[in-house]
């Protein structure tokens, strides 16, 4: 359909944890906050998508990809997706396209790392 789209977005992200201590207070209260930049969105063509219609990721198409953008700094932090006059709510499939995506994700931390 004409505007749907997806893809993979690119960036950085860092943690910064605050510790607060007042006098009413005997303990610190710490608070930390994960900030993500994203720094590239990129589409990806419905003719080679980086799912299969079970929606089990493949790392052979996102290590292609993946690599060619990497870089110290930036890395690949998610997937997107929008699909005209549907639900915000993710599908069944978005859902298995997540857990695909964080478990390749998680496996391939170390050797995607330039």
């Amino acid at each position: 359909q004409g505007g749907d789209c997806e893809g993979l977005i690119f960036g950085s992200w860092y943690n910064q944890t605050d510790t607060a201590l007042t006098d009413s207070q005997e303990e610190k209260a710490e608070t930390t906050t994960v900030t993500i930049v994203p720094y590239l969105f990129l589409p990806i063509d419905r003719k080679s998508r980086f799912f299969n219609a079970e929606g089990k990721v493949l790392p052979e198409f996102l290590n292609k990809h993946a690599s060619k953008i990497i870089s110290p700094g930036i890395e690949l932090l998610g997937w997107w997706r929008l699909r005209v006059n549907t639900s915000r709510r993710m599908s069944l499939r978005d859902i298995a396209i997540n857990r695909s995506f964080h478990e390749w994700k998680r496996e391939t931390a170390c050797t995607l790392k330039k």
